[in-house]
Formats: structure tokens, sequence, C-alpha cells
């Protein structure tokens, strides 16, 4: 029975009594969980109070629902890329990262044990602002599925958002390098597959014959009959088009951005109404890709571990 129990990986054994022994993880704690609090009583008192309402409305508090969520994946979004960017980059900066190269530790287990730790905070994160959602329970209109499906794309969201860190921190030598380029991809994945599909759709609705004047990009499949088209499953790699499609699929909301989605076509339609389903799968195909190449990129060449350590030896003397 010895031969088969669990075995937690090092590196994350390690990160684990790293964190816990530093204040960095209290103040992002505090930092988190008082924007969560402040933007939730925020959102009730816009809600509730700013129009002097004497009756609670259901669609009100499905709109805290979907304000809160969307702040926490916003805070999610922010903080992932700064946990795993400095990862491998930071290992390299103290000169630590060839000797654990000469270990039995293999590259597979570097990068694992070094997401799995950022993983960790990130869910004792989303954890921890359970009471602050727990305000929009005690009103009543969400369920608990909905949030077990909140944090399911959290927790791929981070997968995703993390492995980018982790390729960059890789490719890069420099922790600052490296967190820079990640939330330049992390922007081009947000903001970069909006506008492209924008862009596309503007063109469209110049060249269409019919119609006039100005209408919002994500209305004009209203009366341009804009199709999915592959430019559009370009947005299937956004987290905001993701949480969109979750919000919809619960709360009914999000549809002006979905809109531009749909089309006459079976397949698009199939598509758009399995939106949530297709885009996690792809983002986690993609996380895993990217963490293959960088365990690849560590992976010592030439003569293996017995050159690193040859190589670390040599450069002491």
């Amino acid at each position: 029975m010895r031969n088969y129990r669990f075995r937690v990986n090092p590196v994350y054994k390690k990160e684990l009594k790293q964190s816990a022994r530093t204040s960095r993880t209290a103040i992002i704690l505090l930092v988190y969980n008082g924007l969560m609090l402040l933007f939730g009583l925020f959102a009730f008192y816009v809600t509730f109070e700013g129009d002097r309402q004497l009756s609670v409305s259901y669609t009100d508090i499905l709109s805290v629902y979907s304000i809160m969520t969307g702040i926490e994946l916003g805070l999610i979004l922010l903080i992932t890329p700064m946990l795993t960017a400095g990862t491998i980059a930071g290992e390299r900066e103290k000169q630590t990262l060839d000797i654990l190269l000469t270990t039995r530790l293999t590259p597979e287990k570097l990068i694992s044990g070094k997401l799995q730790s950022a993983l960790s905070t990130i869910l004792m994160l989303v954890f921890s602002s359970l009471p602050v959602l727990a305000l929009v329970f005690s009103v009543g209109g969400v369920t608990f599925r909905d949030l077990a499906q909140f944090i399911v794309l959290i927790f791929i969201t981070s997968i995703y958002i993390g492995s980018m860190g982790m390729f960059f921190s890789v490719l890069c030598r420099r922790t600052t390098e490296a967190t820079i380029w990640s939330y330049v991809a992390l922007a081009i994945v947000l903001f970069g597959t909006t506008a492209v599909v924008g862009v596309t759709g503007i063109l469209k609705c110049m060249n269409a014959e019919q119609g006039d004047g100005y209408y919002g990009v994500f209305s004009l499949y209203t009366y341009y009959n804009i199709g999915i088209g592959p430019v559009c499953l370009l947005l299937l790699i956004n987290p905001l088009l993701t949480f969109a499609a979750m919000v919809k699929d619960q709360v009914g909301g999000a549809a002006m951005l979905m809109g531009c989605l749909e089309q006459e076509s079976r397949l698009g339609n199939y598509i758009v109404e399995n939106w949530l389903l297709f885009s996690l799968t792809l983002q986690t195909i993609i996380a895993a890709v990217l963490l293959g190449a960088s365990a690849r990129m560590l992976r010592p060449t030439g003569g293996g571990r017995k050159q690193r350590l040859r190589r670390l030896t040599s450069g002491m003397r």
C-alpha cells in the first residue's frame, strides 16, 4: 500500500511553505476581499437604495450577481499573470533553476508544481470571497448550481491565463519582462479578439446593400444578418465572452454580446447554444499546449542533467 500512496509534488509543497511564511498572501487576500466587499456593497446600494425601491426585484438581484461575479473574474484575470509570470524567471534570476534541473525533478513536475501553487492561491481567493457573494444568496434569485458553475469557470480560466504566464516565465530571462509579455498576451486575448471581430463586422456593414446609419458592433447582426464566420470563432478564446455566455445561460443577460454570433446555419446555432462548453474546452487545450511547450523548453538537451551539473559546477569555481 505504501507504493500507491498519494505523493505531493515537492515543488508545490515547497511553494506552499514559502507562501505561508510570507505576508504577500495575506496582503493579496486583504486587498482582494476588500475590493470585492467595496464593489459588492456599492452594487447593492445603487441597485436597491439608489431608486428608493420599496420591494426587491428579481431582475435587480440577478444584475447584482452579474456585477459581482464579473468583478471577481476581472480581479482574477489581473492577479493570475502576476502569480505565474515570475515562477520560472524568478528561479533563473536567483540562479537556482539549473540546480533544480540537475535533480530527479522533471520539467513537467516543475511546471505543474509552480502552476498548482498559483492555482491554490487563486482558489483560496475565490473561496474566501464566498461570504461576499453570499449577500446575493441571502436575498435569493441565484442557486448553488450557478455558483458551482462560476467556480468551475474561474478554475479553468485561471489555468488558461496561468499557462500564458508560465510560458513567458520560461521564455523570458527576467521576471519583469515575463510579466509585461503576460499582460500583453492577456490584452490581446481579451481586447484584440474583440477588436478583430468588431472591425470585421463594421466592414461587412459597410459592404451591405441595405440599411443606413450607425449601429453598435454587437447590434449589426440584427440588420445585416452577420453570420458567425471563422473570425467570430476567435472569441472562443476570450474569457470575457465565456463569462458572458455563462451569464446568459444563468440569468438571461448579455444577449447583446452573444447576439453577433448567431446565424441561420445549424452549426452556428449549435456553437452559440453550447458556447460555454466549446470555449472552456478550447481554452483547456490551449493551456495544455502552452504548458507542454514550457516543459519542452526547460528540458535539458545535449547531455541532460550531467551536462547541466558540469556547467553549474564549473561556473561556481
